[in-house]
């Protein structure tokens, strides 16, 4: 593809058929995404389907890679196999065909990493958006019988963390600021930091697969804007109970805590996708090959108190805004 500009409106079919030959697809899209077809079409075989929307707010660089990841674990979180995917792109004047060709192959290659297929979506220039805005929906069909929901928890049962916390909102900090980050910290801690988008990743699948090879979860959530602390309250609201969090055993990436202190702003915040909050029974005690680490326990008292490393019960914080945003405003600073 060229730098020339696109115009405003819809793709010309030309260009917008070149695009579509490259998703994945498979033998259950019966009907495909292309010229002239508003919807796609899918046979299914599973008496239960989970869908998933998100947009991507928060990136410019990579995002049709997020977009699948977060899609995938929201589906995940109900116990499902991704499958299918859907979006619409919006693009701001200006965007060019090379511009539109570095989107779209970071979408493709996603897609493929995680074996989803694309069924349906829509692209377009527009001037409602100032920077590339991209929509994304995923499909999922049950690993067992049924979905699962954090509505399904009780009080007594364990909240256990799969994987370490902060995750994405530490690797979009140093892929936004890395030279402004690196002027304060060592280059190679900016560098794992930014790495952390791929290794262990923001995606949680098929890593997490295995946390259903031991006994099923009573609920997965998956901490995303507010982080761990608003996390484990919306989990407590779904489940109608109270909880008593220890913030000592939440696990952090390597090397963030510079970070967190050096920006003045509360890890228990922070956008963290690639995370897991998993409710089990009590009487349950997950192996340890799982890599699980207990956090806290769901309550019949409705108070909701976290006790922090000095062990003092405070309040559990709750976000209205991430503090990645807090974090990105210092930065500007």
């Amino acid at each position: 593809m060229t730098n020339k500009v696109l115009p405003e409106g819809k793709l010309n079919s030309e260009l917008l058929s070149g695009c579509l030959s490259e998703l994945p697809t498979d033998e259950d899209v019966v009907i495909k995404p292309g010229i002239g077809i508003d919807a796609g079409g899918i046979k299914v075989r599973s008496e239960y389907i989970s869908i998933a929307a998100d947009p991507i707010t928060f990136a410019a660089e990579n995002i049709g890679h997020y977009s699948v990841a977060v899609n995938i674990n929201d589906v995940v979180c109900q116990g499902c196999r991704p499958r299918w995917y859907a979006a619409s792109l919006l693009l701001p004047l200006g965007t060019t065909e090379k511009d539109l060709k570095e989107y779209w192959q970071d979408l493709v290659q996603a897609l493929n990493r995680w074996q989803i297929t694309a069924v349906a979506g829509h692209t377009e220039v527009t001037d409602a958006v100032e920077r590339p805005l991209l929509c994304g929906q995923i499909m999922g069909e049950p690993l067992g019988e049924k979905l699962i929901s954090p509505e399904g928890a009780k009080a007594g049962q364990a909240i256990y963390q799969w994987r370490p916390a902060a995750l994405e909102g530490l690797a979009l900090l140093t892929c936004e600021y890395e030279k402004k980050l690196t002027a304060w910290l060592d280059s190679e801690t900016v560098d794992q930091l930014k790495k952390l988008l791929d290794d262990p990743g923001i995606c949680v699948w098929p890593d997490s697969r295995k946390l259903f090879n031991y006994g099923e979860p009573v609920a997965l959530h998956d901490p995303t804007e507010g982080g761990v602390a608003t996390a484990i309250h919306e989990l407590a609201d779904a489940a109608g109970c109270g909880v008593r969090g220890d913030a000592a055993a939440i696990k952090w990436p390597d090397k963030a805590e510079k970070l967190f202190s050096g920006l003045s702003i509360d890890p228990l915040g922070l956008l963290s996708s690639g995370c897991l909050l998993v409710v089990y029974d009590a009487s349950f005690e997950p192996p340890s090959v799982l890599g699980l680490n207990k956090i806290g326990e769901l309550t019949e008292e409705k108070e909701r108190i976290m006790i922090d490393t000095a062990g003092e019960k405070n309040p559990l914080p709750r976000y209205s805004q991430d503090q990645l945003l807090k974090a990105f405003k210092i930065m500007e600073e």
